[in-house]
């Protein structure tokens, strides 16, 4: 079923930017989206305590956070 197209888009976005200097990158998910906090948690990305309820679509969201480190 799975093409794991969300962990090829995934990888390729962090090299990229880990690649042009950036040490870290922070995301918001919706709270509820289990599976993609899941996939997140599997590249590194922890959860900062910070929330919120984005205006536009008034669920609740967290802020994920992961930190590149150097080989």
């Amino acid at each position: 079923s799975g093409k794991k197209l969300g962990q090829k888009l995934l990888t390729y976005v962090l090299d990229t930017l880990h690649s042009q200097g950036f040490s870290s990158i922070s995301l918001w998910v919706f709270k509820s989206n289990m599976i993609a906090q899941s996939l997140y948690a599997k590249f590194g990305f922890k959860f900062t305590g910070t929330e919120r309820i984005d205006a536009r679509w008034k669920i609740p969201e967290i802020e994920m956070l992961s930190t590149f480190v150097e080989s």
